[in-house]
């Protein structure tokens, strides 16, 4: 709810604390990202779901919005 109120409609999921609670936490943050409408990339159930990117339009412009973490290869 605070994401939606605050106009929030795409988030990175890729950072140094993505599997603080393992990865059901992490694959059910998407699940619930998802139900909201609010876009998120940089994880996933696949290597494929983890690098699909994003679009949305800003301005006059179609823009592809990844999100990666090489921080830690054990969220590899």
């Amino acid at each position: 709810d605070t994401l939606i109120r605050g106009g929030v409609d795409i988030v990175a999921t890729a950072n140094n604390h993505s599997g603080d609670y393992g990865p059901d936490a992490l694959v059910e943050q998407g699940e619930w990202l998802d139900a909201a409408g609010i876009g998120h990339a940089g994880s996933g159930r696949t290597r494929e779901e983890a690098f699909r990117p994003v679009f949305r339009r800003a301005g006059g412009l179609d823009v592809a919005f990844f999100a990666l973490d090489a921080t830690q290869k054990s969220f590899a």
